[in-house]
């Protein structure tokens, strides 16, 4: 799955849009409403921000 992110580089102070790669499986609790994401694997990138962001997987 290709997901798009917000990264904001810092030097310049610029925003741009990038697809990074992720890959799990969702459940579903409510259908089209809710679901829990189970992550399997995830970008160098995306890893990175939740490092950065200290958000545990």
């Amino acid at each position: 799955m290709l997901v798009p992110h917000l990264m904001k580089v810092a030097a310049t102070g610029r925003t741009h849009l990038a697809l990074m790669p992720k890959l799990g499986f969702g459940l579903p609790l409510i259908r089209d409403i809710a679901e829990v994401w189970v992550p399997l694997a995830v970008s160098k990138e995306i890893g990175d921000q939740h490092e950065l962001n200290n958000i545990a997987l």
